[in-house]
């Protein structure tokens, strides 16, 4: 990506020579941006509907409407690259992604057929030649190291080209499986199974949910999706590990309009509805994986614990208010929901709880949601981590400790003093100190460990005196939502 004179950006496609030892630019394809998907017939390209299948339409512009048919798969993804259209606009090229076990893959889209090109991973960070007759991708997968290869997009094959991380390809991948699990309101979702190294049958192992809205797919070690909470190193550990999505928007009518009932602040729904299907149903999804591996005699229940960041703070933090099956958490830079935000994003907050937290006709439905308001529902251990002293991570923590729940919180802070650890982590030291510490929370509170060259060495001491003087709360047959 160049930056040309006055800002703006202008991606272009370059060529090593090996004879040469040098690059230089060739022509390429036109790009549109993620979100604007030019089609073979000048129009615009969108997958329509809702459930298990899409209908993939081109519209001109003049409003017709063009369909290639149903697929199961959506397509415009920005975690996987752009769209194309040749000069000519004989054919056109989108990123495609599966609905239930999500793998990124190549949309061909010409006049008169739609076709698809899948390797044995996901493909993404794809470019092509003018023509989109040749490409070449990032393969890679949750248990797959990314490689380079290249696509023979008229013979639909993908080939092999050549590692990006020798040493990720040295170590065994441990075993990850796909599911799609169905909660108690008959929303599915979807995610991951990461299993320990040497995982023996018969034995019920401690289990940790990693969540972060919809980014469980089939990509390696993806930082959106695992933050600072170090998935394969926790499997190492001998945790099972599970990666789960949030209900999908578009599975259903109502988690749809709900969701643009929340960003869009419009739509009449109720806010006991907005929980459900934005946030309690999730929790239910959490609570149904662990049910299901814990009744095929994989997981304890005595010993789960529960993780994310951003989004998936949100959802840990109601988790840890409305169910007692977790023992122990760790929220990552997060804390909306807290009524403190609300003359901050009076649209959004309104959206979800109906009106101001000081009005009497809505304190209800905060009462019914904010995790700080429900501290006290609370039974397992919570630790927070964030970039910034955010307040409502701090009013929660307060609640917690006035709860007498075992709860800390810790502050990651920017390069110097003026400024601010980023959202997603960037400071290397940060990361692997935030890293750390997860690992120790998650040993200590779920199985009972201590590693006196912890950087969270000196914390035991306090860890066990708010562990002796917490309320026992937790029961882990129980269901409130």
């Amino acid at each position: 990506m160049d930056t040309e004179e006055g800002g703006a950006q202008r991606k272009k496609t370059m060529v090593w020579s090996f004879a040469e030892k040098q690059s230089h630019e060739v022509d390429s394809p036109v790009q549109m941006a993620s979100w604007m998907l030019p089609g073979p017939r000048g129009g615009s390209l969108a997958a329509e509907g809702l459930g298990d299948l899409r209908e993939i339409i081109e519209t001109d512009v003049h409003g017709k409407r063009h369909s290639y048919g149903h697929f199961p798969f959506s397509i415009g993804h920005g975690a996987a690259f752009g769209s194309f259209r040749t000069a000519d606009g004989r054919r056109a090229i989108v990123n495609a992604r599966t609905i239930e076990d999500a793998r990124y893959g190549i949309a061909v889209i010409e006049a008169k057929r739609l076709r698809t090109i899948w390797g044995d991973a996901s493909l993404i960070q794809c470019d092509f030649t003018p023509l989109l007759d040749v490409g070449a991708c990032i393969a890679e997968g949750q248990s797959r190291p990314p490689s380079i290869v290249t696509v023979d997009v008229d013979a639909g094959r993908v080939k092999w080209v050549a590692s990006v991380s020798a040493r990720h390809d040295e170590i065994a991948p441990l075993k990850v499986m796909p599911r799609i699990w169905v909660n108690r309101f008959g929303h599915k979702a979807t995610g991951y199974i990461v299993w320990p190294r040497k995982y023996i049958a018969g034995i019920r192992y401690p289990a940790i949910i990693v969540t972060h809205g919809a980014d469980a797919d089939q990509r390696f070690a993806v930082q959106e999706n695992q933050w600072e909470y170090p998935v394969q190193t926790l499997a190492e550990r001998g945790y099972v590990v599970l990666l789960v999505n949030d209900p999908a928007t578009r599975q259903s009518a109502d988690i749809r309009d709900a969701t643009d009932a929340w960003m869009l602040q419009r739509g009449p729904l109720a806010p006991k509805d907005m929980r459900r299907l934005l946030w309690l149903s999730g929790v239910a999804s959490f609570e149904t994986a662990i049910e299901e591996l814990a009744a095929a005699g994989v997981v304890d229940k005595e010993r789960v614990g529960i993780a994310g960041y951003s989004r998936g703070s949100q959802l840990v933090n109601v988790a840890m208010t409305q169910s007692k099956m977790f023992r122990a958490a760790s929220s990552g830079d997060g804390a909306y929901l807290e009524p403190v935000y609300e003359p901050d994003m009076p649209e959004s907050y309104h959206a979800v709880f109906g009106g101001s937290p000081f009005d009497p006709n809505f304190l209800p439905n905060y009462l019914a949601l904010s995790p700080s308001l429900r501290a006290d529902e609370a039974c397992g251990a919570i630790l927070q981590q964030v970039a910034a002293p955010h307040t409502g991570a701090i009013d929660f923590y307060k609640a917690l400790r006035t709860a007498g729940i075992p709860a800390q919180i810790s502050l990651y802070p920017g390069e110097n003093d003026s400024s601010d650890e980023t959202h997603i982590f960037h400071i290397p030291s940060n990361r692997m100190t935030a890293m750390q510490e997860n690992i120790a929370w998650f040993d200590y509170w779920l199985k009972g460990q201590r590693d006196p060259a912890s950087p969270s060495a000196s914390r035991y001491a306090e860890w066990d005196r708010m562990k002796k003087a917490a309320p026992d709360r937790c029961q882990a047959s129980g269901n409130p939502l």
